[in-house]
């Protein structure tokens, strides 16, 4: 017999936000986001090769954004973050996001408290909006700096740890 599917809903998809630092993070769930989304937009070369018939396109990286619309509220920390970014036009600010699979854990104990997880660093592209008597929105893009990483996230410490693998341990000169 066929095992039974389950089903992966957005909802256990989270993301949290970094509003410490590097060093020290502290990491905050982001629970006013109306949308957020992920267009990975690859990248891609298509060479003709004179061997063959047809064209060959190769995908040769990404130009990833995230866009995203959320609702303001003057308690959430991730919200006054993102607002005060916006608002100071401040430049040069990034923000490190990581995206947990809640459907996803990577460890085998009973309590599942760690998940699959990818870490991204991104800058803030977006604009504000707000009609009387409603809730201020901010909308836009999270627009992806560099490589992401792939780790686990530990949802009872909020802590991010990056999975070492052959290629990030080359990178790293770690091996």
């Amino acid at each position: 017999m066929a095992e039974e599917l389950k089903e992966a809903t957005r909802n256990l998809e989270a993301e949290y936000f970094n509003l410490g630092t590097s060093e020290e993070p502290q990491w905050e769930l982001g629970r006013v986001f109306t949308q957020l989304d992920e267009s990975p937009s690859p990248i891609t070369t298509t060479r003709h090769y004179t061997i063959n018939k047809n064209a060959t396109k190769k995908v040769t990286g990404f130009e990833a954004t995230h866009p995203f619309s959320l609702d303001m509220y003057s308690n959430d920390n991730v919200a006054k973050k993102i607002r005060d970014i916006i608002e100071e036009q401040q430049l040069g600010v990034t923000l490190e996001m990581v995206k947990v699979r809640l459907y996803e854990p990577t460890d085998e104990g009973p309590d599942n408290k760690k998940f699959y997880a990818r870490k991204f660093t991104v800058a803030v592209e977006a604009n504000k909006t707000g009609t009387p008597g409603e809730l201020i929105t901010y909308s836009g893009n999270f627009n992806q700096q560099g490589d992401l990483v792939v780790g686990d996230f530990d949802t009872s410490t909020s802590t991010f740890t990056p999975k070492v693998t052959a290629a990030s341990a080359s990178t790293l000169n770690l091996k």
